[in-house]
């Protein structure tokens, strides 16, 4: 292994690393485990997440006497 492949290998996981540190601070307290089981659990609220909801589009059919075109062999 070249010292350039293992410098970058060691600058890859100094960065992994890094992140995953940051991603473990959290300014909230750890929710109660317990009361999050049974019939009527105590669910922490909803948040965004990485991909919105989705809106579509209204279905709206064909106009009168329109139709797509559709060439036969």
């Amino acid at each position: 292994m070249t010292k350039a492949l293992a410098g970058k290998r060691v600058r890859a996981a100094l960065a992994c690393a890094a992140a995953l540190t940051l991603a473990a601070c959290s300014e909230e307290p750890p929710f109660d485990v317990a009361s999050q089981i049974g019939p009527n659990p105590n669910l922490p609220p909803l948040q965004q997440y990485l991909f919105p909801p989705m809106h579509l589009a209204p279905v709206a059919g064909w106009k009168t006497a329109k139709s797509p075109l559709f060439r036969t062999v």
